[in-house]
Formats: C-alpha cells, sequence, structure tokens
C-alpha cells in the first residue's frame, strides 16, 4: 500500500546511482528470512547480507529496483565474473562496492509472499482494505 511516486521520485533524485527499495522488518528473528541492507546516514548501501543467521540490521530488501540506464554496463561486467545471476541480492550486494546505490525506505503495509501463509495473510489484509474502501 505503499506510494511506488516517492520511490520513483527519489530514485530519480540520485541518478546516476541505482536505488533498492527497503521495508524496516523491526524485528531480527524475522530479518533472517531476508536479503538485508545496511546503510550510513545519507541512505547509502554498504552491506547487503543474504539470509544471516545473525542479522546486523532489519531493513529488509524488497525487490523492488530502480537501475537507470547508466547502470546497464554495471550488469554486463558483473555477469562476466561468473557470479550468481539468479539472485538479485548477490548483484546489489556488489554493485554497492563497485558505485554508489541507495536505499529507499517503504513504509506501511509490505508482505512478503514467498510462502503460502505470508500469501494469505497479505490476501486476508488487501480483503479488509477492499471491504472498507466499498462500505
Amino acid at each position: 500500500d505503499s506510494d511506488l511516486e516517492s520511490f520513483v521520485s527519489f530514485a530519480q533524485s540520485k541518478k546516476p546511482a541505482a536505488s533498492v527499495g527497503v521495508y524496516d522488518v523491526k524485528d531480527r528473528a524475522l530479518a533472517r528470512k531476508y536479503g538485508l541492507i545496511q546503510t550510513d546516514s545519507s541512505g547509502k548501501i554498504t552491506a547487503f547480507f543474504e539470509k544471516p543467521d545473525d542479522p546486523p540490521t532489519t531493513l529488509a530488501s524488497m525487490g523492488v529496483y530502480f537501475f537507470p540506464k547508466e547502470t546497464l554496463n554495471h550488469l554486463d561486467r558483473y555477469l562476466e565474473t561468473n557470479r550468481n545471476p539468479d539472485a538479485p541480492g548477490y548483484y546489489i550486494s556488489w554493485l554497492a562496492k563497485e558505485t554508489n546505490v541507495f536505499a529507499y525506505r517503504f513504509s506501511g503495509a509490505w508482505f512478503d509472499i514467498g510462502d503460502l501463509s505470508s500469501y494469505e495473510k497479505a490476501n486476508r489484509h488487501f480483503e479488509v482494505q477492499l471491504k472498507k474502501r466499498n462500505a
């Protein structure tokens, strides 16, 4: 239920840097399920952790990315080094070491629908929201 226009405006203001949407899950036990982002005070990504056992942060990567065309050459370089092409977090981790990448903090409701339980919870949430709008 977050505003994507705000994310796009933020990301455009950071060009030519890439931007990543993040959400603070506020629970270190829950954070172990996600790729996590660490930032400095300006929002620049300083580290990425893929589902760590001992999370140093609770900022979860949401899988929402903004890659300006100026960053596309980085993707080619990444793929040429035979790194993992199938998990975006590894690319973000590498990219943050190569150039500036910024985190945009979303608020509101966020659901990771990577498992059936979470998917059902999201459906229930949005059914309630829809009923409220139509009432």
